[in-house]
């Protein structure tokens, strides 16, 4: 499982690199492009990444001089900041996420139909036990 996911995310790393986007930033900016309770705390991207709040912060710096996402602060909460997402931010989520469909599309084409929707369940049942 690890050489296979390692593979998976060398693919995806490589994609990125055309962008100027490290995995982290990527995350960060799909994160913030699809926050279900509109837009994100700095602490929401630290808790999603798994990170500090420091380290979150150096992301959103870059994502943020790359004119990828911008902040705000919070009306309800005047020590919190949060993260919006710009036109370009949209337009690169929407090129990445192509190419990077692209290339799971080909990275599972080795498996027949029967064999994705076994290894789907498999996952989603070791994802719900874990």
């Amino acid at each position: 499982m690890h050489a296979t996911f390692r593979n998976l995310r060398r693919g995806w790393t490589e994609s990125l690199a055309p962008f100027d986007l490290t995995p982290h930033q990527w995350r960060t900016l799909s994160m913030v492009s699809r926050h279900e309770e509109g837009c994100p705390r700095l602490r929401d991207v630290a808790d999603s990444l798994r990170i500090t709040p420091r380290s979150a912060t150096d992301v959103v710096d870059q994502l943020e001089a790359k004119n990828l996402i911008t902040r705000q602060p919070d009306p309800t909460d005047r020590r919190a900041i949060l993260l919006n997402i710009t036109a370009e931010g949209k337009k690169l989520i929407d090129e990445v996420g192509a190419i990077r469909r692209e290339q799971s599309d080909e990275f599972f084409s080795a498996l027949n139909a029967e064999e994705k929707e076994q290894l789907s369940s498999i996952l989603r049942k070791l994802t719900h036990n874990s």
